[in-house]
């Protein structure tokens, strides 16, 4: 799902399919996306920086949707929120662990 623009989908349940409109804005995930000529390269590049975390808003809308559709979050809403509190959560560990790790190097310095 991108976060340039609404995106048009179906949503299929127990077969039935209904459509439906994932807008970002309305979830407040929308982002200015410059208008670019999107190569194969480019496209892998943007992926892959979702997959990493890297590009907040899109992981956010893409976590979201992926924990809705396999059920474990009752909305899209609600699948938005765990994965941004899953994002908040693995930012603080990385930050702790980079702490623990320059302590360990001042100690480490200082015998």
């Amino acid at each position: 799902m991108t976060v340039a623009k609404p995106t048009r989908t179906l949503i299929v349940e127990n077969g039935d399919f209904s459509p439906a409109t994932i807008d970002p804005d309305s979830l407040g995930l929308m982002a200015d996306v410059p208008e670019t000529e999107w190569t194969a390269e480019l496209h892998w590049q943007t992926a892959d920086a979702v997959l990493r975390g890297e590009s907040h808003l899109a992981y956010l809308l893409n976590s979201g949707l992926r924990l809705w559709v396999t059920k474990h979050a009752e909305s899209l809403e609600e699948g938005i929120s765990n994965a941004r509190t899953a994002q908040k959560a693995r930012s603080l560990s990385a930050t702790l662990s980079g702490a623990g790790l320059f302590r360990q190097q001042i100690l480490a310095g200082s015998r």
